[in-house]
């Protein structure tokens, strides 16, 4: 028995892995955001898309994400940092958070976006030891949470923060 029903809509964002996806109940529909195209080291792919059941549809909001960046002069693509996605019931925001550094473990970052009528907008760049991570919400503790990794520079040191509307805590 299945329970899984193929769609094959007419339009479709491109083929991908490494995207970050997520359900926002306050518009019924599911986001989906980059990824890389595997078609070399740098595919990164910076577009937004939706789901509504039935159709996918790219967005053009007027200020995005971009995984290929700089901060502090130095590119932070390079990495292999990952991406995460969640709704966050307790402040009704859909949270994207990029976390990663240079690949050289001398810096790394959490990026937080909030998706919010149609548009991204960046929250306060924080500096971390993180390079890997993946966020989820307790509706037991009405809080967005993420389980974070340190894996450069020596063993995995794991973490634990708490999403409180504006930046990252950690708490354990």
């Amino acid at each position: 028995m299945s329970f899984w029903t193929k769609h094959v809509p007419a339009v479709s964002p491109p083929a991908r892995y490494g995207a970050s996806t997520a359900y926002d109940p306050t518009t019924q529909k599911v986001i989906l955001f980059g990824g890389n195209d595997g078609s070399g080291p740098a595919a990164l792919l910076n577009d937004t898309w939706t789901w509504d059941g039935t159709t996918w549809q790219m967005q053009h909001p007027a200020t995005a994400p971009q995984i290929d960046f700089q901060y502090n002069g130095t590119l932070m693509a390079e990495y292999g940092g990952t991406t995460s996605m969640a709704y966050d019931a307790a402040t009704g925001q859909l949270i994207m958070v990029l976390a990663g550094g240079n690949g050289s473990g001398s810096q790394s970052i959490l990026v937080s976006w909030i998706w919010s009528n149609g548009n991204w907008t960046q929250e306060p760049i924080q500096t971390t030891s993180i390079s890997s991570l993946s966020i989820f919400y307790s509706t037991a503790q009405k809080a967005l949470f993420a389980f974070a990794a340190d894996l450069e520079g020596g063993p995995v040191i794991n973490s634990l923060w708490k999403w409180d509307g504006r930046s990252w805590q950690q708490i354990a």
